[in-house]
């Protein structure tokens, strides 16, 4: 029995650093080309060698496919400094991968395995390029390489994320490595390279309008889009205290159009008290946003009750045209606003944004207090 406990908790251990080192090297949206360094070609007639496809190299450098300490499938690629300091003054020497950038990218991403042999100068960067190639100056992210391959010791997971600077056309991927005087041939061993991209999401519907109006004992729902494209439907979503929310009814969007569109919805069972509205916009590939929320009072006999929008910007009104002895308290008890006159509506768009308590008097004498939120 205790023999096999031995073998599974050694089993779970080999499991264990098998999961913590895996990586997806496959990952079908990395938009650079063979970031697993696994294809090669044949280069040079009378001398001939292998390098490592789709990289460029600069300076005295050597890319070749190995193996060892790969974390992606069999090879991994390995930049050999072939610099000689004295003769050509010891700058870097690297491998770089440019790859296009669309106007719809905000930021970049890039995963990367690397480790050097030796205690080289080594790093990684994302380098933004303009129209001309030229980089764009303070937009380059750096890591420095620090990992030390041994025996014992393989490569080391670096993430590089930089947002797209204005005019960038390209981004550069780039490996380099420098000697020290001490050491001959500093290397640098690179697997699993993955590059992503975050785009801007496209909105599925540019609305133009929402309204909620009480109809006799309906309300009526209604808004405008000033164009659609790719729209699914309208979700008409309803709550009664601004927090949760249920789906009233679908409406069938137009899906692709220029120029104004007019939608209703007619809400035939609403609250007594505020009911708050919300439009979720949902493209046909599954994209989704939600509107701004509206709201109306329903049912006279509460009126009184009722202080709306809320959440508001700031400035609120009361169901009574008579409220009186308005006091607003904050979270701590302390009064924040007092007003003693007869009014019907409240500016607090001085309060910082947060949540309050706000009593007032009626014309019947009776006095309310109701929670309010104030967002920005």
């Amino acid at each position: 029995m205790k023999n096999s406990t031995l073998v599974l908790s050694l089993l779970f251990l080999l499991v264990s650093s098998f999961m913590a080192h895996a990586i997806d090297c496959e990952n079908p949206q990395n938009k650079l080309k063979n970031g697993s360094f696994e294809q090669r070609e044949s280069i040079g007639l009378i001398f001939p060698f292998f390098r490592v496809t789709d990289w460029n190299t600069d300076g005295w450098a050597l890319f070749t496919r190995e193996q060892g300490n790969e974390e992606c499938g069999n090879y991994y690629g390995l930049l050999t400094n072939l610099d000689i300091p004295i003769i050509f003054g010891n700058p870097y020497v690297k491998i770089y991968q440019d790859v296009p950038l669309t106007d719809d990218v905000t930021s970049v991403t890039l995963t990367i395995w690397a480790g050097k042999i030796w205690n080289c100068n080594a790093d990684i960067r994302l380098v933004f390029l303009d129209s001309n190639g030229d980089e764009i100056s303070g937009s380059t992210k750096t890591v420095v390489v620090t990992q030390i391959v041994t025996l014992s010791d393989g490569l080391a997971e670096y993430t590089l994320t930089g947002s797209v600077p204005a005019g960038a056309k390209t981004v550069r991927v780039e490996c380099r490595t420098q000697k020290t005087l001490d050491k001959f041939a500093p290397f640098l061993k690179l697997d699993g390279a993955v590059l992503l991209f975050e785009t801007e999401t496209t909105l599925p519907v540019e609305l133009a309008s929402l309204s909620a109006t009480r109809v006799e004992d309906n309300v009526e729902v209604s808004w405008q889009t000033a164009s659609e494209e790719n729209t699914g439907r309208f979700e008409v979503q309803h709550s009664s205290n601004g927090s949760s929310w249920n789906t009233l009814t679908e409406i069938k969007a137009a899906g692709n159009h220029v120029g104004l569109l007019t939608y209703r919805f007619v809400h035939t069972a609403p609250s007594h008290g505020i009911n708050y509205y919300r439009l979720k916009t949902v493209d046909l590939d599954g994209t989704f946003e939600y509107s701004k929320i509206v709201n109306v009072v329903y049912g006279r006999a509460d009126l009184n009750a009722y202080l709306y929008p809320n959440p508001s910007a700031g400035l609120i009104n009361f169901g009574t045209a008579s409220a009186r002895d308005v006091v607003v308290l904050d979270l701590r008890g302390n009064p924040v606003v007092k007003r003693n006159a007869v009014t019907d509506k409240l500016d607090l768009s001085a309060l910082r944004s947060g949540i309050y308590m706000v009593s007032w008097t009626d014309e019947i004498n009776q006095k309310h207090t109701q929670r309010l939120v104030i967002s920005r």
